[in-house]
C-alpha cells in the first residue's frame, strides 16, 4: 500500500511538471515572424503599450546590453524597450575579451524580441 502512495505522488509530481512546461512553452508557439540569426522576433503577444519586450541571452553571462548607446542591464536580461512604431533600435551586447554583436531592429508595439548574441572570443 505504501509503494502505491509513492507511486501516485511521483505520478501527480510528474503531470504537475509536464502541465507547468507546457504552459511556460506556450509562448514558444508564437514562433518568429522575423528571424536574423541570434534574433528572433513575435508580435501579438502581450507586451509592454509603448515599445517591445526584449529577452536577452548571450553566450557569456554578465555580458552589457546597450540600446541606442545607453546601458540596460546584463545578460540575462528581460524588460521594456522604449521607442515609438518604425523607430529603429540598435542593440550592442558586449563583454570583455569577446568580439561584440549588434543588430538594427524597427520597434513595433506591443512585440517581443528574443536574442540569443553569441560572442566569440577575440
Amino acid at each position: 500500500m505504501i509503494r502505491l502512495a509513492s507511486a501516485l505522488r511521483l505520478l501527480a509530481a510528474v503531470c504537475l511538471l509536464l502541465a507547468v512546461t507546457a504552459f511556460f512553452r506556450e509562448p514558444l508557439r508564437y514562433a518568429a515572424s522575423h528571424v536574423v540569426p541570434g534574433l528572433s522576433a513575435s508580435f501579438g503577444v502581450a507586451a509592454p503599450a509603448s515599445g517591445f519586450m526584449l529577452e536577452m541571452r548571450a553566450s557569456v553571462p554578465g555580458a552589457r546590453l546597450l540600446v541606442d548607446g545607453v546601458e540596460r542591464g546584463t545578460s540575462p536580461f528581460l524588460g521594456n524597450i522604449e521607442c515609438r512604431a518604425d523607430d529603429e533600435v540598435v542593440l550592442v551586447v558586449e563583454a570583455p575579451g569577446h568580439s561584440s554583436w549588434s543588430r538594427t531592429v524597427v520597434c513595433r508595439e506591443g512585440g517581443r524580441l528574443v536574442a540569443t548574441p553569441v560572442l566569440p572570443r577575440e
